[in-house]
C-alpha cells in the first residue's frame, strides 16, 4: 500500500483584552487530523496444494496449510486513522500590586480528544469448530475519547530590597474522565479463508452463529472518571547576584502529595510525581562578546 502523509486542520481563535491592571486572554482551539496510519496486520501462511483435473489449474484444492503467523502477520500502515482534538484556554493576569508587592495569574484549560480509525482490520487466527477450519474474523476498528480540565493559580512575590523572586504555583484538576469504546460492533463483518484465500462477508447472525462475536469488557464502554484530588504545589526562590547573573532554588510538589487512587482495574496508581528539587544558576555573558569602543 502506498502510504501518504496524512491531512492536519486547525483552528485557533483568540481574544485579548486589558482592563486597567487586568489582562484577560481567551483562545479556543480545534485540531482535527484525518487518514492518519494505523497499523494493520495481513495473515501469512504457506500451503500444499493438488490439482485434481491436472492440467486445468482452476482445479487447485489446498491439503493442508504447513506454516501460518497467527500472531503478527505480515504488517503494513493504512491511512483509516483519524484524532481530533478541540477546547478552550483562558488567562487572568493582573500587573504587580505595589503595596505587596506581588502579581498574580489564574489560567486553565479544557480540551477533548477522539481518536480511532474507520472500516475493518483483521485479527488473530481462530480455529472455528463449526467451520472444522481456522479463519481469520474481521472486526470494524473502534474510537474513543477523552477529556480533561485543569487550573493553574500562581504568585509572583517580588523583594526588591534584597533583589528576591518568589513564584508560588498550584495546579488544580477540575476533572477527567475518558470512554475506551464508543458503540462499538460486537459482531464481524466477515472472516478471511486461508484454505480458498478469500474474504467471506457475513451478517450479524451468522457472526453469532459461527461464535466470532467480538468480546467487550463493559468497563471499556462506561464513562471513567478520574478523582478530583489532585493538588501539585510548587515553589520556585530566584536571587539576583548582579548584573546578568541569579541563582534559584525550586522545589516541585513541595507537599510530596502523590495523590493515589484506584484506577477502574482495581489497581494504585499516582497522579504526582515524587517531591524533586534542585538549584539553577544562569549567567548572561554580554559584556564577554562586546566589542569596545
Amino acid at each position: 500500500t502506498y502510504l501518504r502523509g496524512y491531512q492536519n486542520s486547525k483552528i485557533d481563535v483568540s481574544l485579548d483584552q486589558k482592563f486597567g491592571p487586568v489582562a484577560i486572554i481567551l483562545t479556543g482551539f480545534y485540531d482535527e487530523s484525518k487518514q492518519t496510519p494505523r497499523i494493520a496486520n495481513d495473515p501469512i501462511m504457506l500451503s500444499r496444494y493438488r490439482w485434481t483435473g491436472y492440467p486445468d489449474y482452476n482445479t487447485r484444492a489446498a491439503i493442508d496449510t504447513i506454516y501460518t503467523d497467527n500472531d503478527t502477520g505480515s504488517g503494513y500502515y493504512d491511512r483509516v486513522g483519524f484524532y481530533n482534538k478541540w477546547g478552550a484556554e483562558f488567562q487572568f493576569l493582573t500587573k504587580r500590586i505595589e503595596k505587596i508587592s506581588t502579581s498574580f495569574r489564574i489560567s486553565g484549560s479544557f480540551y477533548k480528544t477522539e481518536s480511532g480509525a474507520e472500516g475493518t482490520r483483521i485479527s488473530s487466527a481462530v480455529n472455528n469448530e463449526t467451520l472444522g477450519q481456522t479463519i481469520y474474523p474481521i472486526y470494524y476498528h473502534t474510537k474513543g475519547w477523552r477529556q480533561k480540565m485543569i487550573v493553574n493559580y500562581q504568585a509572583d512575590w517580588f523583594i526588591k530590597r534584597i533583589g528576591m523572586w518568589v513564584t508560588f504555583f498550584l495546579q488544580q484538576s477540575l476533572f477527567e474522565k475518558q470512554q475506551a469504546l464508543i458503540d462499538p460492533v460486537p459482531y464481524a463483518a466477515g472472516y478471511y479463508d486461508p484454505i480458498s484465500d478469500r474474504t467471506v462477508y457475513i451478517s450479524p447472525e451468522e457472526s453469532a452463529n459461527l461464535g466470532i462475536d467480538r468480546n467487550i469488557d463493559p468497563r471499556d464502554t462506561e464513562v471513567y472518571s478520574k478523582p478530583n484530588d489532585r493538588l501539585l504545589f510548587n515553589i520556585n526562590i530566584s536571587k539576583s547576584l548582579g548584573r546578568g547573573a541569579e541563582v534559584s532554588m525550586f522545589v516541585h510538589n513541595f507537599l510530596d502529595d502523590p495523590s493515589f487512587y484506584t484506577d477502574r482495574n482495581g489497581y494504585y496508581r499516582s497522579r504526582n510525581y515524587s517531591i524533586f528539587y534542585g538549584l539553577e544558576f544562569s549567567v548572561m555573558l554580554d559584556n564577554l562578546f562586546r566589542g569596545g569602543g
